[in-house]
């Protein structure tokens, strides 16, 4: 049974700081490709489409 993508609303600061981390050259992995995933759903795409976006398992 699939799961039911659950909508997330980011406040300007925390977008921009999410932002930030994405193009921050230094940051850890992790921490880019979770901010990159809280973005992409933030701006309404599902949990299989950041998945193949981002090349990672959609479990």
């Amino acid at each position: 049974m699939a799961r039911q993508s659950v909508p997330i609303v980011l406040g300007v600061a925390e977008q921009e700081q999410m932002e930030a981390v994405v193009r921050a050259t230094t940051s850890p992995h992790r921490l880019v490709q979770r901010s990159r995933m809280a973005l992409l759903a933030a701006a309404g795409q599902g949990t299989k489409q950041i998945a193949a976006e981002l090349r990672v398992p959609a479990s």
